[in-house]
């Protein structure tokens, strides 16, 4: 497959490898036209997607670009990245959030691996991608929030969020992890908030 003279499909070419220079080491205007290329390319060669990653690190402008290439990649290498960004302390954490929020139901795997790494304002920013549509995995993510006190009272409301909004298409299954959650040991807490949950699927 080859795109813009680019092979995508048996690694780097000399243009390929052009561009990840730019970007590893180019002027700070040539780094951002250089991950926007790459994310036009969508290659999913592993330096192309490596360079995206530490481009992240170098500045905040940079890594906005950076992470908009990687949400286009959409390889697995890719939304790891972004993922794994959204457990950060800065504004980039939100962005990496909406990105995957439009990208919904492909991302939620990473999230749910990523989710036990996440602590504070980085979990309830999870629970709101994973809200707009909680997949299986998702819902996966929504019983262990509803089990921890601190994160029961986001966990609920966005799940009565998405029942409201049609997103949840059916909670059968949600239904009966939350019941079987009720046969364990859980802080009073945190059975008012599966209830509530399980009153908002009846």
């Amino acid at each position: 497959v080859w795109r813009f003279g680019v092979s995508t499909k048996n690694g780097m070419n000399d243009t390929l490898r052009t561009i990840v220079g730019l970007l590893e080491g180019g002027k700070p205007e040539l780094q951002v036209a250089a991950a926007q290329v790459l994310g036009e390319l969508r290659t999913k060669e592993q330096s192309a997607v490596r360079a995206l990653g530490a481009g992240i690190e170098r500045s905040p402008v940079l890594a906005r670009f950076c992470l908009e290439a990687l949400a286009k990649i959409r390889s697995a290498a890719a939304l790891e990245l972004v993922a794994c960004a959204t457990l950060r302390g800065d504004p980039c954490a939100d962005h990496a959030a909406h990105l995957l929020a439009d990208i919904g139901a492909p991302a939620h795997g990473v999230l749910a691996r990523i989710y036990p790494q996440a602590i504070g304002d980085a979990r309830q920013r999870i629970l709101g991608v994973l809200g707009r549509e909680p997949s299986a995995k998702a819902q996966e993510v929504f019983v262990h929030a509803l089990s921890t006190p601190d994160t029961a009272p986001d966990a609920a409301l966005f799940l009565e969020r998405a029942t409201a909004n049609g997103a949840l298409a059916t909670g059968s299954e949600l239904r009966q992890l939350l019941t079987d959650k009720l046969d364990e040991p859980l802080p009073d807490a945190c059975v008012v908030h599966v209830l509530q949950v399980l009153a908002r699927l009846d």
